[in-house]
């Protein structure tokens, strides 16, 4: 009977067991990972991942017809950072309606017994740690005195490709291109006062003088510019 009641208690224990998930907002992930750190942490995370330490499967993608749109989902292991995983769905159409193109979560799971510890804004994420792999591969790449860069795109990745390069590298003269100029009017209003170097609408033959580094959203076709370097973001709202 004894045996009985002790076994009564361990499922009741299991059964009462509350999860305590953190919830991290778009402000509270910006301020704990800024610009900088986030440059360091891809670097760590690709050196982690072509030296076989990072377990990252191939990404699932669930079609959505009816919407045409797409949900994907990224599960990923690393011993050193920890275990996760990203959902991100993909709907063109909302842009249609003024909606954001892209939403997503991410999941962090306690590594030593799989528990959900955070649940974070996925969307801001995504466009972070994608103008993090452009401020990573900037740093690495692009010349050291580099001193006039250029994005062609006025959308949300535009804004973290901007924030990352003014991070690599100290910049004079940062020049903003898009075909719909009312958006680069709104992009330099928002994004001034976040970068150092000065934000400079360009036409798209300015372009051509020779920038030190471009950035550029991969639906769009690179020039030639000798002695530049290039990164291409693929980006669903340009």
């Amino acid at each position: 009977m004894s045996h009985e009641r002790d076994e009564t208690r361990a499922v009741q224990t299991r059964v009462d067991h509350h999860m305590k998930l953190t919830l991290l907002s778009a402000a509270d992930l910006r301020a704990a990972l800024p610009m900088p750190a986030a440059i360091a942490a891809m670097k760590a995370a690709y050196a982690e991942l072509s030296t076989g330490q990072a377990n990252v499967p191939q990404r699932t993608a669930l079609p959505v017809p009816s919407a045409e749109g797409v949900t994907l989902f990224m599960p990923a292991y690393v011993p050193s950072s920890g275990l996760g995983a990203k959902i991100v769905s993909v709907f063109p159409r909302n842009a249609e309606q003024g909606r954001p193109i892209i939403h997503g979560v991410v999941i962090m799971l306690d590594a030593s017994s799989g528990e959900p510890v955070a649940l974070c804004d996925g969307t801001f994420l995504t466009a972070w740690r994608t103008g993090a792999a452009s401020g990573a591969a900037t740093d690495l790449l692009a010349r050291p005195d580099a001193r006039t860069a250029a994005v062609i795109g006025a959308g949300v990745q535009a804004r973290t490709q901007a924030i990352a390069i003014d991070a690599a590298r100290t910049l004079d003269t940062l020049r903003v291109y898009s075909p719909y100029p009312e958006q680069v009017k709104q992009f330099i209003a928002e994004m001034q006062p976040q970068v150092g170097a000065a934000l400079v609408a360009a036409q798209s033959s300015a372009l051509r003088n020779a920038p030190s580094e471009i950035k550029l959203p991969s639906i769009l076709k690179p020039p030639n510019f000798w002695g530049s370097y290039m990164t291409l973001s693929k980006s669903q709202d340009i």
